[in-house]
């Protein structure tokens, strides 16, 4: 072998050396990479369905309850799930896209679900104040035309309070029927992630619907004025 060719012999090997450490560095930052977005994602999903039992198992009619406290809680639940939707969603998650697809849409159920929770629990409570704001000014019924007016208003009131009510109810009993399918895709991709199981979302939903006919039977029935005069 001559000089020269003994020289491009120890060329290529240090051009293959250097490639080889260069692909050995590649594939260590991806796989760190994909081990850290991972932890990453079980962090945000394990803290979210965490948020997500507390709030769904609050009810205003349990006894001992401060709604006031409450609906804080509700908030606060909500504001956090919001940004580790932010955080999933917002990830360069190519390494773990089927898993960061997952996580995506179970995240941002569950902060839907916390969103319109906070939003059904302060109507309901709004409704309830309506509902015996009219019964009591029934009771004080002294048929003049001010009473009238006030009857009225109050009446208005109530109904309003009642279509918000509805309306973010229903739409929270819609999520609660879509969780089991979002929740069956993440536990899919990583079945170690503590997740809000079904029945007690089913259990949620049950609650929510007996409510929602109960208060529409109360403000029907106090809201029904010519039944007063």
């Amino acid at each position: 072998m001559t000089r020269g060719q003994s020289k491009h012999l120890i060329v290529v090997a240090a051009v293959a050396a250097a490639i080889a450490a260069i692909v050995a560095v590649y594939f260590a930052y991806a796989t760190y990479q994909e081990r850290e977005l991972t932890r990453l994602i079980v962090e945000l999903a394990t803290d979210t369905s965490t948020r997500l039992r507390a709030a769904v198992a609050i009810e205003p009619d349990a006894p001992g309850t401060d709604n006031a406290a409450n609906q804080e809680k509700l908030d606060e639940h909500a504001a956090a799930v919001d940004k580790h939707y932010d955080a999933v969603h917002g990830m360069h998650a190519a390494p773990i896209r089927p898993l960061a697809d997952a996580a995506d849409e179970y995240v941002l159920g569950a902060r839907e679900i916390i969103r319109r929770k906070a939003a059904s629990h302060r109507y309901q409570l709004e409704v309830a104040a309506s509902i015996q704001a009219l019964r009591d000014h029934m009771r004080a019924d002294d048929r003049t035309g001010p009473w009238v007016t006030t009857a009225i208003r109050a009446k208005e009131q109530l109904e309003k309070n009642y279509r918000d009510y509805r309306l973010a109810t229903e739409a929270l009993i819609m999520l609660f029927d879509s969780y089991p399918a979002s929740r069956a895709r993440f536990a899919a991709e990583l079945a170690s992630v503590p997740l809000l199981e079904d029945s007690v979302v089913e259990q949620a939903r049950t609650r929510a619907a007996a409510a929602l006919k109960e208060l529409a039977a109360q403000a029907g029935q106090v809201g029904r004025l010519d039944a007063h005069r």
